[in-house]
Formats: C-alpha cells, sequence, structure tokens
C-alpha cells in the first residue's frame, strides 16, 4: 500500500472487521524489516508483491487512472530495486484503458522486471473476456507472463448475500466472483485466441495457475 492509495482501499472496508481494518494500512505499507522478518519466521524467500486492491480500477478518471498505476509501479519498482533478491512485483494496471493497459504491462516486464500483474476483477461493470481485452491478451501471451485475478466485490448485491453478510467479502462472494471470471475467460474463447496467455486465480482455497492450449468447447471446466 502507498499513501497515495489509501482512499481506494476504503472500498475494501465492507469486507473487513472494523477492529482489523486501521490495522491493515501500516502492515501493508511496510517493505523493510517488519515484513523481511514476517517472511524470514515463514521460510518465505522471495515475495512478488501487489498493490493492494482495488486501487485504480475503481477511478472514474480514465487520465487519472493510467497516470496513477504508473506511478505506483515506479514506487514498487524501487522497493525490488532496493531487495532484489526478496521481492519482485505484479504491475498495478488502469484496465479502464485496454490499451494503456497492456503498454504499462509491457514497460514493467521489461523494464521494471516485474513478474506479470495483478487485475482485481472487472473494472466498470467489464471482464476480462470483453473482446475490448483482446489488445491486453496479444502482450500478455507475447510476454509470456502471468495475470493474477484477484477478486474483487461483484458489480451488484445479489439476493444469495440478503441477511448473510459474513458470506459477503473473502468468505464466498469473492471465490464465487473469481470463479465466474475465469469461467467467462473460458467459455468467451480467450485462450482459443491467446492459447499461451496464463492465469492465477485467488480466493479460491488456494491460489491455482493454468494455460488453455486446447479448444474450450471440448476442455474441462479447471479443478
Amino acid at each position: 500500500m502507498l499513501p497515495e492509495f489509501v482512499g481506494y482501499l476504503g472500498e475494501t472496508r465492507q469486507n473487513i472487521r472494523p477492529s482489523l481494518f486501521d490495522k491493515v494500512v501500516p502492515i501493508l505499507s511496510d517493505f523493510g524489516q517488519g515484513r523481511l522478518d514476517v517472511m524470514d519466521k515463514n521460510g518465505v524467500d522471495f515475495a512478488v508483491l501487489s498493490l493492494s486492491g482495488p486501487g485504480v480500477q475503481v477511478e472514474p478518471d480514465t487520465a487519472r487512472a493510467v497516470r496513477l498505476a504508473r506511478y505506483a509501479n515506479d514506487r514498487l519498482g524501487k522497493e525490488m530495486q532496493r531487495q532484489p533478491t526478496r521481492y519482485g512485483g505484479f504491475a498495478h494496471l488502469a484496465m479502464q484503458d485496454p490499451k494503456a493497459a497492456a503498454d504499462e504491462l509491457e514497460r514493467c516486464v521489461k523494464e521494471l522486471n516485474m513478474q506479470g500483474a495483478m487485475i482485481n476483477g472487472e473494472t466498470d461493470g467489464l471482464y476480462l473476456d470483453d473482446r475490448r481485452y483482446d489488445i491486453f491478451w496479444e502482450r500478455v501471451q507475447a510476454l509470456d507472463v502471468p495475470i493474477y485475478i484477484h477478486p474483487g466485490n461483484p458489480p451488484d448485491y445479489s439476493h444469495m448475500y440478503a441477511n448473510h453478510p459474513e458470506m459477503w467479502g473473502p468468505v464466498w462472494s469473492w471465490a464465487v466472483e473469481t470463479c465466474s471470471h475465469a469461467l467467462r475467460l473460458i467459455f468467451s474463447g480467450t485462450f482459443d485466441r491467446y492459447p499461451g496467455a496464463k492465469i492465477i486465480l485467488g480466493h479460491m482455497g488456494k491460489p491455482y495457475r493454468f494455460s488453455c492450449g486446447v479448444s474450450t468447447a471440448a476442455s474441462k471446466p479447471p479443478t
């Protein structure tokens, strides 16, 4: 987390117990010894860091979103340079502009040595199966890096969650949202068009990474 993005993090306040939310920002903001100590204690040699969502994906001004995404990536890139054997990075992208997102991903991979990107669910109601993102997936395939699809809150509040706020967020709705996003990509033929594309799915019990290089009409759902 960076100070300029704390306001965007507030969108996730609904997913975190009030008693914990204010404790989250200092922990997420630590790139120094505190984070390294936790990594060492848990046997983690190398961590791929990413800006906590939703970040600029909820920014209504596209130009501002593109500018802030670049700023966030430059800041993360500097932290990676300070700890090159401990920190990697996933790019933060303004998905409101698919071409700008593709260009920024390429810059982050080639110039900042990042390992891929993290995208927080849908953007302005669009999921990554939308054909407007073809230019993005073409670049992803060419760069041969994974895209980590992290859930955001669904664009609407389904009746299934009525009177059960405990189901909203990491416990259940995020898993449903991530699974639905992945299935949209499969059934839309995204992996038929870009068989070299790789995605990582989180909040489904544990992360899964897969790529599909065969016809989705004949392929089985991911397990």
